[in-house]
């Protein structure tokens, strides 16, 4: 195998099945995220009990490993073509909006891992933790790919 094809082949496809399944997990996780973070900042911070924690640890490594996937996902650059070079899929992404939005969304640690910190300062946590709302939007993109994708429509 030589440099070009390994390259791109640690790219992950912009209308694969598997992108678009991964992007209706996380559209289901940012759901997650849209209702109980709002709640357990503004109403009731034991919600779910100790359920909790290990759900929210869950969701974070999710957030995380999206994070390396999207810096693998090929994009259509201005012309329409898709660009498959792993260097500029990166610096596409790490340059964009998105990937700051998705970066400090993940300074909402894990309850289970700043346990002893006070109250205010887990609200503060969990304030970022509402950026990842952004998440649920990619629910335009998908249905916006699926539909202009020849492999999806009849």
């Amino acid at each position: 195998m030589d440099d070009a094809d390994y390259r791109y082949k640690l790219s992950v496809e912009k209308h694969k099945v598997t992108l678009v399944v991964w992007d209706i997990i996380i559209i289901g996780v940012a759901l997650f995220s849209i209702w109980v973070i709002p709640l357990r900042i503004g109403i009731n911070k034991n919600l779910l009990g100790g359920a909790y924690d290990y759900l929210d640890l869950l969701t974070w490594f999710i957030y995380v490993f999206d994070l390396f996937v999207n810096m693998r996902t090929t994009y259509l650059d201005a012309q329409g073509h898709e660009v498959v070079e792993s260097s500029k899929i990166v610096r596409n992404y790490i340059s964009s909006l998105r990937f700051v939005v998705d970066l400090l969304s993940l300074v909402n640690l894990p309850n289970l891992m700043i346990k002893n910190m006070p109250d205010k300062v887990l609200v503060v946590f969990n304030m970022f933790g509402l950026l990842k709302m952004q998440r649920y939007f990619r629910a335009r993109r998908l249905i916006n790919s699926v539909s202009s994708c020849p492999i999806y429509s009849g």
